[in-house]
């Protein structure tokens, strides 16, 4: 009986701490749960600016127009910010890019977004911008496999920033968009993609969306993988870079990858040492003398402003001529 409550007792320890532990956090309004929902797990209702897409599992709906704040956005037929369509056969030079928000351009109007002002300044190049609010890294690689292939691109252009990695986790998606999406699992190291029998049990569940100690253990791993490449918001993510890499070499099409950072301003040296790794196209818009990094982003939402987005062109439209030195992909 006292060796068992030799054992008892740390155990009893360690359960009354979580517990105070988790009362603090309750009461400060400290970690909030942003829990990985299972597929079928979440509440998606409809959206009058997105629609359901098979394959990355929403698109802006076909001609749509509408205000967020001051801004307009506007959709082309096809579902994606631009004033025109993005035709194939285009004989241009052409710039395909996948990504997030940032890349969308929330908090800016189209033409004052890094992709419309590389467009603006290669006028000899064709860019269609696909990407859309909300996307994780497992979209940007299914809009590039699904939708970037069909519009045979010169140079494939994958901008990511770091919220984009835990996207990947969730098969649905919170406010504002509050829809599914395809959510992928590495299984002997192979993506695979992720069904209802991927559900948590009842005590994984209960931890993922009421438990803000579990949500501290989260954020420890993810700031852990930001060094090292170990946990899954690192492995997973990789298994999808290398698949984006794989399409690139089959179709022979370059890509680039663009890390976008947040107002922190965090480096990503767990990145940096995969594309180096691996032999990619890389640029960090973290690199280089940037004397004031916040006066770069919106104070309101923390995306990219108007300086934001020229100093992302500008850092892009080096590389791109760099890399691309014809005199017709040269900006004036």
């Amino acid at each position: 009986m006292r060796v068992l409550l030799k054992l008892l007792l740390p155990l009893f320890s360690i359960g009354l701490a979580a517990l105070l532990l988790e009362a603090g956090l309750w009461t400060f309004g400290l970690l909030r749960p942003f829990p990985r929902y299972a597929v079928g797990e979440g509440n998606p209702r409809e959206s009058r600016n997105f629609a359901f897409d098979p394959d990355t599992g929403w698109r802006m709906r076909p001609n749509v127009e509408f205000r967020w704040g001051k801004e307009t956005y506007r959709a082309n037929s096809q579902g994606f910010r631009a004033e025109d369509e993005f035709d194939p056969d285009d004989p241009r030079f052409k710039i395909v890019f996948v990504g997030d928000s940032f890349t969308w351009g929330t908090g800016a109007e189209y033409p004052e977004t890094f992709p419309s002002l590389i467009d603006e300044r290669l006028p000899s190049a064709a860019v269609f911008n696909l990407a859309e609010p909300g996307f994780g890294v497992d979209q940007m690689y299914l809009s590039a496999k699904t939708q970037a292939l069909e519009l045979n691109p010169q140079l494939l252009v994958v901008a990511i920033c770091d919220a984009d990695l835990k996207r990947s986790q969730t098969a649905f998606r919170e406010a504002p968009e509050r829809r599914e999406k395809p959510a992928f699992k590495l299984v002997d190291g192979k993506l695979e993609p992720k069904t209802v029998a991927d559900r948590f049990g009842p005590v994984m569940t209960m931890l993922e969306h009421h438990s803000r100690v579990w949500m501290g253990l989260r954020y420890a791993m993810r700031a852990v993988g930001y060094a090292y490449p170990v946990g899954e918001w690192w492995t997973l993510n990789e298994a999808l870079l290398d698949e984006i890499q794989a399409l690139g070499r089959e179709h022979d099409i370059p890509v680039l990858f663009v890390y976008v950072p947040t107002v922190a301003w965090r480096p990503f040296p767990t990145m940096r040492q995969y594309m180096e790794r691996t032999g990619a196209s890389y640029i960090s818009l973290r690199d280089g003398n940037v004397a004031d990094p916040p006066a770069l982003y919106r104070t309101k939402d923390g995306h990219f402003n108007t300086e934001g987005h020229l100093y992302a062109a500008d850092k892009l439209l080096r590389w791109i001529e760099a890399n691309f030195p014809e005199p017709s992909l040269r900006s004036p």
